[in-house]
């Protein structure tokens, strides 16, 4: 993303949405050691808002502040971002997943997690191996293969050699809540609820997607 500077406050930038990871920086000057930047807030876990230079610089811009810094890094929320990525306790069976393979090889797909869940893999589901995001098409339980789609969510598609870390995406809690009560709601037959929950559903399809 690029982001604005506000001259009248050069050390700290105002970003556009929430970071939860910062991975380069640079501004009309060149590049920027992370390593030098604060984040407001400061825990892992909260996504930051304000980037601020600790070393006292401002952030440079040679002849217009509009769009001045580059940011690149994980955009988005959670209330635990630290702990939002889980040990699916499988690994990459292939000899090498290539970056424009579809097809996941596991040990045991219908398994247990390191939370204990199982199966340890879902539709819909969103992986991470390495650097690269992949979401869940389809499961064979029989085969132990996930069908995927690759590069997902601004990553990008890699090789992962055997034995890769197969990590999945837990949501925020609040996300977690919503969709247990709202599943609730939906099983309870008899009112008004189970009229209205097809069209419901549809709302909340256009809305999510």
């Amino acid at each position: 993303r690029t982001v604005s500077l506000n001259p009248a406050t050069p050390r700290d930038l105002f970003l556009p949405a929430d970071l939860l990871e910062l991975h380069t920086i640079s501004d009309d000057i060149g590049p920027i050691d992370p390593a030098i930047i604060r984040r407001w807030p400061s825990s892992p876990d909260q996504p930051a808002s304000i980037l601020q230079r600790a070393d006292g610089a401002p952030f440079r811009f040679s002849l217009n502040p509009i769009y001045a810094v580059q940011v690149s890094g994980i955009w988005g929320s959670h209330d635990r971002w630290t702990a939002a990525w889980r040990d699916s306790l499988d690994t990459v069976r292939d000899t090498t997943l290539s970056a424009s393979a579809t097809i996941v090889t596991l040990a045991d797909s219908q398994a247990h997690d390191s939370d204990g869940l199982q199966p340890r893999f879902q539709i819909g589901q969103l992986l991470r191996l390495q650097n690269e995001y992949l979401r869940i098409t389809a499961i064979d339980p029989t085969a132990h293969r996930l069908s995927v789609l690759r590069a997902v969510a601004g990553t990008a598609a890699a090789d992962h050699p055997r034995g890769t870390v197969i990590e999945t995406y837990s949501p925020t809690s609040y996300i977690r809540h919503a969709t247990l009560t709202f599943a609730d709601l939906i099983t309870h037959a008899g009112d008004i609820l189970e009229l209205e929950t097809p069209p419901l559903l549809k709302r909340l399809r256009r809305v999510t997607v």
